[in-house]
């Protein structure tokens, strides 16, 4: 970020920027709490082929200067579990809508053929 401020897109620099006033050991106390997540969620699914959730809080973005707003993933990212979007419906301004299936930890194979039978059950068109 340093070398080169004007290559940082004008969303994610004020992330950036905020994330550098984190302490260090607020920093270290959110790590410990994203390890405890890890593990219960990892307990949670033990019996589970995926979970399904929103995949972003409205439908994509008019616009090619975002892929949206990130928030239904940060949490999926953060506990290290992996997770795709399956294209389904319009919304309001007909652009496309998604759900998004999530898998336990190292699921990453078993969940893209998760993702594929919703696709195909879904039908392709959504």
């Amino acid at each position: 970020m340093a070398s080169f401020p004007d290559q940082i897109s004008k969303s994610l620099k004020p992330r950036l920027d905020e994330g550098w006033q984190v302490t260090r050991a607020d920093y270290d106390a959110v790590r410990e709490t994203a390890r405890q997540c890890r593990r219960a969620l990892a307990d949670r699914m033990r019996d589970v082929d995926f979970l399904l959730t929103p995949s972003a809080p409205s439908e994509a973005s008019r616009s090619h200067e975002s892929t949206g707003d990130p928030v239904f993933n940060r949490a999926w990212t953060l506990l290290g579990v992996p997770c795709v979007t399956v294209p389904h419906g319009k919304g309001a301004h007909g652009l496309p809508l998604g759900i998004q299936l999530v898998g336990p930890f190292d699921g990453d194979s078993s969940l893209l053929g998760w993702a594929n039978w919703t696709a195909e059950a879904l039908g392709a068109d959504g």
